[in-house]
């Protein structure tokens, strides 16, 4: 059995429509070459993530594709599970604990002075690249979110963005023509 790809596609809920359609391309295309997905359910770039590999289960008769980890059972309780994608509450996972650190530690120092239910999505970032066992790692983060200096991003996908540096995988910024020219030039 030819084992599974992963790769996590996330971003700000704010992108540009152009982000969203590449977005969307991107992960019908991916999911065309086997790869499963894994992003959050957040609007914007989480959801054009999760619909263009939906949109490739749907077309293909595709087994599911894509997952979305989400910090409780009523997260963006309105966008059912399109056909292809499960959503898995992430704090009722046995491993919890462990992401807990690894997103405390990739926060910073501001981690006490946010709320639980931050804590809660910041958390479920360490999943998106990661996976469930904390231990299958995806093997690169597409995101659009504007920079934050060299090193950062902004918004909440910079906990994705700083786990995937913490863990070797690269990253690829969709608002970045250069970032995204390059994906497209290795992925083939």
């Amino acid at each position: 059995m030819i084992e599974p790809r992963f790769y996590t596609g996330v971003g700000s809920r704010a992108a540009p429509q152009s982000a969203i359609t590449r977005a969307e391309g991107f992960a019908y295309s991916l999911a065309a070459k086997g790869f499963r997905g894994r992003s959050g359910k957040a609007p914007g770039m989480d959801q054009a993530f999760m619909a263009g590999a939906s949109r490739f289960c749907r077309l293909n008769d595709a087994e599911c594709l894509f997952t979305n980890y989400i910090p409780n059972s009523n997260f963006q309780s309105g966008i059912g599970c399109p056909v292809g994608v499960e959503d898995i509450v992430a704090p009722a996972l046995g491993n919890w604990i462990e992401a807990v650190r690894i997103a405390r530690d990739v926060y910073g120092s501001g981690w006490a002075y946010i709320s639980q239910g931050d804590r809660d999505l910041h958390t479920r970032n360490v999943y998106q690249v990661l996976g469930t066992d904390l231990n299958t790692k995806s093997e690169f983060v597409l995101f659009a979110a504007p920079r934050d200096g060299p090193k950062k991003v902004k918004g909440g996908t910079n906990t994705a963005f700083q786990v995937a540096k913490l863990f070797g995988v690269p990253t690829y910024n969709l608002l970045s023509f250069l970032e995204w020219q390059k994906f497209m030039k290795e992925l083939k």
